[in-house]
């Protein structure tokens, strides 16, 4: 059982004339400052949500986000100070402090532990979250990313944290955690395949029951390469169970578990056709090796180093998509209803998600959308074709939005009352471009 002291009248009072100070004086050292909370208490108090327009829940959502800041920020000194504290035998760790007083799970705690240690390193994040410019989840991304660095590695990644904020307070938490892994793997190219080495050598395959339940729980660890194999034999068996009677209204996770165990377990699935694992590379990044724009990933979006991909050009099972070059004739025309198998890996070279903007749905999840229907003589040629999530293939076709896609794959999707929504490309792959022939052996510099 856990006991909770209470605060003592001293520290009472030492808050109290924190936010006193604060009030009368400004944002005292450390840049908390408790007059952001009188300021979001004021725009807030007594609003009726329900009876607000959409330009009213947007000035709702703009002061909440401005006050979750504070406690936030608030998060990173404590954290900071049990870290502190700990370290002199007066405390138990900050994760620990975190969860116990704050009613949080454990894996929000460590959360809030990982950004004061992103903050100490980089203190521009902790200004800036302090301000409101970038949220938690921006934080979280870099903590994520750099976690599996050296200290060495960490201090290269925290020499660009001004240009890493600045990204964060202009794009999405999806955006900039994709912004992230690009960052590390050009700081990192030298040791790219040391770190694959080392990503297989963590590759773990648990196992446990639940007493209560009798369920069994299985936890598999993989590194980039091996995962990429595992997930296309899944994806291309659990496409044949879905297709079987009776199994259309079957929960989605009842069906990839039963995947799963056929995959391990049935003689049917031990020697099945091996799926085509697709690996992309732009041409001159293969040729000649990473530069600032370039791309050499899995269709996930995992980061793979060039020797590696050169390596598994040529294994018969994988498919190497060179972005820009030779390849098979992809616009099929009105011959065709549905995307055939080359455009469906030509859409998901420049779509890892939903073609909206900042939808997260994995491509494999989505359906291949006519942007001029098949029924209106649309072609079912790239140009005319997108990836569209379930949500958003339905308001697209029964909800009254319109999406039309220009070139360079830019859309602009607008609901029934005729507002733009979004207005801009959403591949969700950088586009390679040749390389300045000086830039390719020189690395990426942090801005002075």
């Amino acid at each position: 059982m856990t006991t909770h002291a209470c605060a003592s009248p001293a520290a009472i009072a030492a808050v109290r004339a924190w936010v006193d100070a604060a009030a009368v004086g400004g944002p005292p050292a450390g840049g908390l400052d408790p007059a952001v909370l009188f300021t979001v208490g004021v725009e807030l108090a007594g609003v009726d949500v329900d009876g607000l327009d959409r330009a009213g829940l947007d000035v709702v959502v703009e002061q909440a986000r401005r006050g979750r800041a504070f406690f936030d920020h608030l998060d990173v000194h404590v954290a900071r100070r049990a870290s502190t504290l700990a370290a002199e035998g007066r405390s138990e760790s900050a994760d620990g402090v975190l969860a116990d007083h704050g009613r949080r799970s454990s894996r929000e705690a460590q959360a809030a532990a990982g950004r004061a240690t992103v903050c100490t390193a980089m203190p521009e994040f902790e200004t800036a979250l302090g301000a409101a410019a970038v949220s938690s989840g921006h934080v979280d991304a870099v903590a994520t990313a750099t976690r599996t660095l050296t200290e060495e590695q960490r201090d290269r990644v925290a020499a660009y944290a001004a240009e890493l904020v600045d990204t964060a307070a202009s794009t999405s938490v999806e955006e900039f955690s994709r912004h992230v892994r690009h960052l590390i793997r050009d700081v990192t190219a030298d040791e790219a395949v040391t770190r694959l080495e080392a990503q297989k050598r963590q590759n773990r395959f648990r196992h446990r029951v639940d007493r209560d339940t009798g369920l069994h729980h299985f936890g598999l660890t993989l590194d980039p390469e091996n995962a990429a194999r595992v997930l296309v034999a899944h994806r291309a068996h659990l496409a044949t169970v879905c297709q079987r009677d009776g199994n259309s209204l079957r929960p989605w996770d009842e069906l990839s578990a039963e995947a799963a165990v056929e995959l391990i377990t049935t003689s049917r699935a031990s020697h099945p056709r091996v799926p085509d694992v697709q690996v992309l590379i732009d041409y001159d990044t293969l040729l000649h090796g990473l530069y600032e724009r370039s791309v050499c990933e899995t269709d996930d979006g995992d980061h793979l180093p060039v020797a590696t991909v050169r390596r598994l050009c040529c294994e018969a099972r994988i498919v190497p998509t060179v972005m820009n070059g030779a390849g098979e004739t992809l616009d099929v025309g009105r011959d065709q209803r549905v995307a055939n198998r080359a455009q469906r890996r030509a859409l998901r070279a420049m779509h890892r998600t939903c073609g909206v903007a900042e939808c997260t749905v994995l491509f494999e999840h989505c359906q291949i959308h006519h942007v001029i229907a098949w029924e209106r003589h649309g072609p079912t040629d790239l140009d005319n074709l997108i990836p569209l999530c379930s949500r958003h293939h339905h308001l697209v076709h029964e909800g009254g939005w319109t999406l039309v896609l220009h070139a360079h794959r830019r859309i602009t999707l607008t609901r029934p009352d005729g507002v733009v929504h979004f207005d801009g490309v959403t591949t969700d792959r950088q586009p390679p471009r040749p390389p300045d022939p000086c830039q390719r052996r020189r690395r990426r510099q942090p801005a002075a």
